[in-house]
C-alpha cells in the first residue's frame, strides 16, 4: 500500500504537481504487489523549483532521491530511478530486520 503526499508548495504548481502525480502512479505500479504500508512524500528540492525532492519510507526507514525534470520526463529513466529509491527502501528494512533477528539471537 502506498500513501503518497505532496508538499503544500507543490500542490501549487499545477504543472510540476501533475508531473509528480504521474511519476506516483509509476511508483504504485512498482509497489503494486507490496503488502507494507510505505509512504512517499514530494517537495522541491530546497529553492530549486527544477528539481523535486522525492523521499520513499516505511516503518524500517526512510530513503531519498532528487529528481530533475529530465528525469520525471523520461519513463525509463523515471522508472529506473524508482526502481534504485526502492531497492534502498528495501535495503534498509532488510538491514533492520537482520539487526532484530541478531538481537533475539543473543
Amino acid at each position: 500500500m502506498l500513501k503518497v503526499t505532496y508538499s503544500e508548495e507543490l500542490r501549487r504548481d499545477p504543472g510540476l504537481s501533475s508531473i509528480a502525480t504521474s511519476a506516483s502512479e509509476a511508483l504504485k505500479q512498482i509497489l503494486s504487489k507490496w503488502p507494507h504500508q510505505v509512504e512517499a512524500k514530494w517537495e522541491f528540492s530546497g529553492s530549486d523549483r527544477g528539481r523535486l525532492l522525492l523521499a520513499l519510507s516505511d516503518e524500517f526507514g526512510e530513503s531519498r532521491t532528487v529528481l530533475d525534470l529530465k528525469s520525471l520526463a523520461d519513463s525509463s529513466i523515471l522508472e529506473s530511478r524508482l526502481r534504485r529509491l526502492w531497492d534502498m527502501v528495501l535495503g534498509n528494512r532488510s538491514d533492520k530486520q537482520m539487526e532484530k533477528l541478531l538481537e533475539v539471537g543473543n
